[in-house]
């Protein structure tokens, strides 16, 4: 005489309750046996685990972007002299790269930096008072784009030329100064767009240079 297995039942309304605030209907008993069967579970585990990656994934993706919107909007907001002077200290002082394209072309880099910035650029230059120009870089700077030009001198001090060419402001008189450790700033605005120079010379060098490129 054949004696038949009993099958189980698991009665939905406790399912319904172990799966409350996840499910509104209860959950069909044969999906909860499917689920318990040794193949079944370690499958359903696996999906569980690469739905929880994907999620992540997206989590992270957003969290990214506006973790960058923040960050632009911070950048952005950052006074011209502070990014001069980190622009100035982490490339402009780099003893092997410190420019992205260098000077040997002066119609080149005045070229890449007018398509880069999308705006006539003309690099300025001040051999009479003893700086060669080295060449350029592109400065990130919140949700634009501004451009530092290197320069040095025979005792290999170097100067850099921050430029902002969005910054709203019209040429004034005023020019202000800011110092941090042994670098020297001064900024000013000209035609709507707002110049910083920085280096570790005195400031009284710097307006000399300043001069030349306010003329």
């Amino acid at each position: 005489m054949k004696t038949q297995t009993a099958v189980k039942k698991v009665p939905s309304f406790n399912i319904a309750q172990a799966y409350q605030g996840f499910v509104d209907e209860p959950v069909p008993s044969i999906i909860f046996d499917a689920v318990e069967a040794g193949g079944s579970k370690r499958a359903f585990t696996i999906g569980l685990f690469v739905v929880a990656f994907l999620i992540g994934i997206g989590t992270a993706l957003f969290w990214g972007k506006i973790s960058a919107d923040s960050a632009d909007t911070i950048l952005n907001a950052l006074p011209a002299e502070q990014l001069a002077i980190s622009a100035h200290k982490t490339i402009a002082l780099d003893q092997v790269y410190p420019v992205q394209v260098n000077a040997d072309d002066i119609d080149h880099l005045n070229s890449w930096l007018s398509y880069r910035l999308e705006t006539s650029v003309s690099v300025p230059q001040f051999e009479q008072l003893g700086y060669t120009l080295i060449g350029a870089n592109l400065i990130p700077d919140g949700d634009m784009i501004s451009s530092m030009a290197v320069y040095e001198n025979q005792q290999q001090e170097r100067v850099s030329l921050l430029t902002r060419y969005a910054s709203g402001q019209q040429e004034g008189n005023e020019v202000d100064e800011a110092h941090h450790q042994s670098i020297n700033v001064i900024r000013w605005d000209k035609h709507g767009y707002q110049y910083a120079l920085t280096s570790s010379l005195n400031t009284s060098k710097l307006h000399s240079i300043r001069k030349l490129i306010a003329n």
